[in-house]
Order: structure tokens, then sequence, then C-alpha cells
């Protein structure tokens, strides 16, 4: 769970800037609520307010006016608009003597996180303070420091300070000397938090004072990110075995769960893995590597009914069963059977056994999560269009003994060094269908393991002294991903092309040496495992496995797959490749953002999205002239450079296919065309003014 408390300074010295600052905030909700976390709430505080609601006030009465402070609560886009229309408003009063200014206004916060946790010992949230304001209000700092220093450290609060620069002078400007004190001030607040939370290394000590440029620069625009965060869930845990006697131990898991035999110690094999000595055997946890996100259709349905109103039914998805039966004067009819009256059965030969309780019961195959590697071969063997299945990291169990630590470890490094990988069997979950899948082997970059590589010698091997050591025991994985190959199916013999059309009469049905000339460079060019701009060749990028590391809040500074390291870890198509999202992704929030920005901004109270866009249609409700559809028009075409250049284009001018002496490129060329002459959107989509 995250708390953010979002701090607004409602002076009148922000007038010019008022407006600036509550879009700020209203972005930065707006990036949680896109992500859709049921944990991410948000609390604000607003300064110089026209009334007062703080826990301080309630301790020390008259003394922390005109401050109110709202629970942390989760939004959703009916909260926003409540928000944006009637929260934020600029009070054009002067401050008094007794209000709680912008330190007093932190001070507040803190004591609110503090309240909140009580006397708890486990802090289960974790905590933000963002404060926006342009540093012209007197501010008062007697006697705060130490407490908000203190209550910081204690609860790991990350504080933000976010202000509007200044220019001139004392002389041009009168208030310039109070905007200088205080940005002093809070920054010689933020130095005393960073220095003494070095040895924590905690979210307090990423705490900064920024400018609102740079601070709205570098804020996480919600388009560019998935629009819901994935918690990873665990999806395997089990044991990783080799060199298992595999028959053996099917026969002794299926036996164990046998309840109708007395004595199973005849039948029961005498295979142990753990007095095996050519066995190996350590416990692992799957986590979701990569995750498609499924789009769950709509089950209802809306009926246009006569008084031009809309109703909507729930669908319901029905399956009959019908026999059809004749009657003694030739008529056929259909009669309708019940699913009680059906029954399964399963065809051998020209005969139907019915597949009853009991035989199901003996149809069925006992399985046990487990992963079984049965043979090592070299990556270049496995053609890359096989990996199509689920990918799964598979890591050390968090209480992994050091025996299985230093199995784990160990088959990973010898891995990583002869340069193969495993195929194994694997059974996912128990009573899930066993399936083949390859284990290869990685090292996992993280925020903590990234610099950790050892590049003097080139090897990545690390010694036991180092395993023991406080790095990360995540140093290792396995990506484990699964091949469509499956036991009860076989591979068809097909036809393969081998020859070459030479002669000019010769076999159409061959290619030409021209043609499988194109398809190889055709091949090269799709490669995108290939590090661009690196004569190492030592240097294989499909070692390292680098995880997403994003924030939970917008702040300004870069993260991720985007942080500056000493060590290259991905080349700079695979740095393309994820930082892009689908255009489905890109267009739907989009279209979200307008067509909210735009109901905050031109609805009446009382109206709906659906009567804004009729509105929209028929006249310009906008200031700049510009009907809804334009504003989304001009969105959609800033985004239309999303998609990756993967590598250089095959050149197919001097190539001879199919008895074709060139084949030409199609050249596009760009037209200006005067404004003038585009037709509205209005009249692509069918609405004529």
């Amino acid at each position: 769970m995250e708390n953010t408390f979002l701090i607004l300074d409602e002076s009148p010295s922000m007038g010019d800037v008022f407006d600036d600052a509550v879009n700020y905030l209203i972005d930065l909700i707006i990036s949680k609520v896109a992500r859709g976390k049921k944990k991410d709430l948000v609390g604000i505080i607003t300064v110089h307010d026209s009334t007062t609601s703080n826990p301080m006030n309630d301790r020390n009465p008259e003394e922390w006016l005109n401050c109110v402070i709202e629970e942390p609560k989760l939004f959703n886009w009916e909260l926003l608009g409540k928000l944006y229309r009637d929260r934020f408003r600029l009070n054009p009063t002067n401050p008094g003597d007794c209000e709680a200014d912008l330190p007093r206004a932190l001070a507040i916060a803190l004591q609110y996180i503090a309240d909140l946790n009580g006397n708890k010992r486990r802090k289960s949230a974790i905590h933000s303070i963002i404060l926006v304001s342009n540093l012209d209000a007197e501010c008062s700092w007697d006697g705060l420091i130490e407490p908000i220093c203190s209550l910081a450290l204690q609860y790991d609060v990350l504080i933000g300070i976010v202000y509007f620069t200044k220019g001139g002078s004392q002389d041009s400007n009168p208030s310039f000397l109070t905007y200088q004190n205080n940005l002093e001030s809070f920054t010689r607040l933020i130095s005393i938090l960073q220095k003494q939370s070095a040895s924590i290394k905690g979210r307090v000590h990423e705490s900064f004072v920024c400018s609102f440029d740079k601070a709205k620069d570098y804020l996480r625009d919600y388009r560019m990110e998935p629009p819901k965060r994935i918690t990873p869930v665990r999806t395997f845990n089990g044991e990783i075995r080799l060199c298992c006697d595999l028959n053996s131990i099917d026969l002794q898991n299926t036996l164990g769960d046998l309840r109708n035999l007395n004595d199973i110690s005849d039948y029961m094999p005498k295979y142990d893995k753990w007095k095996d000595p050519f066995s190996l055997s350590f416990m692992a946890d799957g986590y979701p590597l990569t995750k498609d996100d499924v789009v769950n259709l709509t089950q209802d349905v809306g009926v246009n009914e006569e008084d031009s109103h809309f109703r909507v039914f729930p669908i319901h998805h029905v399956r009959e069963h019908y026999v059809e039966e004749q009657t003694e004067d030739d008529t056929i009819s259909t009669k309708v059977i019940h699913d009680y009256a059906l029954q399964k059965g399963y065809r051998y030969g020209s005969s139907i056994i019915p597949a009853t309780s009991a035989i199901e019961r003996q149809l069925e195959m006992l399985t046990y999560s487990g992963i079984d590697i049965i043979s090592f071969t070299k990556k270049s063997q496995i053609p890359p269009w096989y990996y199509r299945g689920e990918t799964i990291l598979l890591i050390p169990t968090k209480d992994s003994s050091k025996k299985d630590l230093y199995a784990f470890n160990q088959l990973a490094q010898s891995m990583l060094s002869s340069g193969t990988l495993a195929i194994a069997r694997v059974v996912q979950r128990t009573g899930r269908p066993a399936v083949l899948a390859a284990l290869i082997p990685n090292v996992i970059l993280t925020k903590n393991t990234k610099y950790y590589l050892k590049k003097e010698d080139g090897s990545l091997k690390r010694t036991i002294s180092q395993m023991e050591s406080d790095e990360p025991k995540h140093y290792y994985g396995f990506s484990m991903v699964k091949l469509f190959f499956k036991e009860d199916e076989k591979i068809p013999i097909l036809g393969k092309v081998s020859g070459l059309s030479e002669e000019e009469d010769g076999d159409k049905n061959y290619p030409t040496r021209e043609m499988v000339a194109c398809m190889e460079k055709l091949v090269d060019a799709m490669d995108i495992d290939e590090l661009n701009g690196i004569d190492d060749k030592k240097v294989t990028e499909n070692l390292y496995i680098e995880l997403n590391d994003f924030d939970t809040l917008p702040i300004p500074w870069k993260m991720g797959i985007d942080q500056e390291s000493s060590f290259k870890s991905l080349n700079k198509v695979t740095r393309q490749i994820l930082s892009q999202n689908s255009p489905k992704t890109h267009f739907l929030q989009k279209v979200l953002k307008t067509v909210y920005h735009y109901q905050l901004e031109d609805a009446q109270e009382g109206d709906n999205l659906y009567d804004l866009v009729e509105k929209s249609k028929n006249g310009v409700v906008t200031e700049d002239e510009k009907t809804f559809f334009d504003l989304i028009c001009e969105e959609l075409c800033k985004t239309h450079d999303f998609i990756p250049h993967f590598g250089p284009e095959v050149e197919m001018e001097e190539l001879k296919i199919f008895e074709t002496d060139k084949v030409e490129k199609k050249v596009i060329i760009k037209e200006e065309v005067k404004e003038d002459e585009l037709k509205s959107v209005e009249e692509l989509l069918g609405y004529q003014a």
C-alpha cells in the first residue's frame, strides 16, 4: 500500500501559476488512476484554505488554522472530477498570523502518517509527500526542522518539493527575498534528510527539490506506461531435478496416492534420489517473465427499444443437445435432451465404450509439480520459432538452503560457460499435464545486482565466499520457455525444397539463387539480438535479464531501462522494444485523456459524457474553436512513431526473383496540403454541420 499526500498552496500569490499547479497534481493522480492499483491512495492537503481541518489544530486550537487535510482515498474518475471542480480554489484573502504555512503543512502530513501507523512495529505502507508552491508566502521554521526530520526518518517518508522559479532581484521584485529564503530553507531540509538517511538508503533518502518545469518534464505520462501494473504471482513451486530416475519418481508419486492397497511396499520402487550420487535436486520458484493482459469480452448487450432508449440485458450462453426422431408417418421431429440423459463415451475401433465414473478415474494420469531435465543442447540447435509458449522466470526460493542455493547457481554457471540450455519435462502444478520446456540460464540484472558483474576476467562465475556475502542471492535465474511439443503429438514428415532454378527454362517450382540470397538477408535483418555498435563478439545479450523497476509514484528522475549504468547490458534495439507499448495502449490512453480533460473543462452540472459528445458534433464547445473530435485527432497524430526500427532495410533493387529483372521500391512522396483543403473530422465521420 502507498499513501501519497499532495500539498497545494492556495495563497493569493499563486494566482499566475495556480492552474499549472492544479493540472500537475491532477496529472499525478491520473497516472495512479490509469494504473488501476487498488492500494494506491492519495490524500489532499490545502494550505491557506478557507476552512480548517487537521490533527494539529485538534491538539492546539487556533494555532494551525486554514489548513485542510483529507484522509487518503482510492481515486476514480468521478472523485477526480469532483476534486477538480470543488476542492481546489484560490483563496484571495491575505494569510493570517495563526495560519499553518508550508513547513507546518509538512508537519501536519507527517503527524497524520504517525497517527495512521500508531504503535505498529511493522510498517505495511509506504508514504510520500509532494508539495507544490511558488514559495512567495512567508514561512516560519522555528522548532520544525528537528521534528520534521525525525518523523520522516522514522516512517521512511519521501518528501518532494516542486517550486515555480522566479527571476529578477530584490530591487525589481519585492517578494524575491522571501522566495529565496524559502527555497534555501527547503533545500537545507532535504539535504539534512539525505545526510541522516545515508546509511538507511530508504525512500526518505530519495527526497528531492526541483523546479516545476523539471518535474513536469520528468512526470511519467501514463500514455507511455501500461495502463495498470501487474503484481508478480508465483506460478511454480517445486523441484528442479537432474539425472534422477524419472520413472521411479512417477511410480512413487502414483502409489503414494492409492488408498485401496493395504501394503504398497512390494510395489514401491527402492530408488532414493537423496542417496543417489548422480542425482541433483533443488527447490525453485517461478514467476511470469512476460505477461499478456487478457481482455474480457462483454457479457451484456444493449437493445434499442421503441421509445429510442437503450436497455442493457445480460448475455446467457446456452448449449442444447437434441436428437431427431422419425415417426411412423415418416415425419422427423427434434427432441431436446437434458444433460443428465447424456453419456460420454470413447470410440474403440467400431465400438463405443461408455465412460463411467470408474473408467474416468482409471484414465486419469496423476501428475505432480516438478521440472525434470532430460537433455542438454546448444542454444544454436533450437530454432527460435520453437519458443512460442509462456515464459517463466525461475529463481531460488526465499528460504533456500545453502545446498539448494549452491546447486542452483552452479548449474546456471556451468550452462552459461558452456553456452547450453536444458530440455525439461515440466509439470507446473499438481494435476496439470506434462509439457516440454527449454531452460535458458541468465544473469538477472536488478537495481542491486547489475553493478556486481565481474568484467575484469570476463567470467560470470562467483566463488562460494561471494555467494555468502551480502549480495542478493537472486543473481542467477532460468528463463523457462514452454515448447509446443506434447507427449501425444508427432511431427509430420513434410517435403523439403532442396533445389535451385539455375537456367532460364529451369523448374518453376524451385527458387532462384537470388531469391535464396534475399531470404538470407531478410533473416539477418530480423536478428534483434545482435548488439549494435559493439565489436566484442564475446558479449552476448541473451545472457541477461533486466527486470523493470518502475516507481510507485512518478517523481522527477529516470529509472528502469533508461537508467544509466557502467555496464551496458542491453543494446539499443532491445531498449527500444522494452520502452514501447502496443498501438492499442497508446490509442486508448490518448482517447481517455482527451475525453476526460474535455469533460472536466466543458461539462455542465448534470451533463453526462454521451451528451457532451453529442454537443461537440453540432457546434463549437471549446475556447480555441476546436471540436472534441478535432482534439482527439490532433492528439493521435502526435504518436505515429512509437514502432521501433529493428534493423537495416533489405536492398531489393538488384535482385532477380521469379524471372523478374528488377523489383523497384515504392517511393511515397509527401505532399503539402493546405489546411482549408482538409476535410473536418465530422465530415469524415458522416456528421454534417
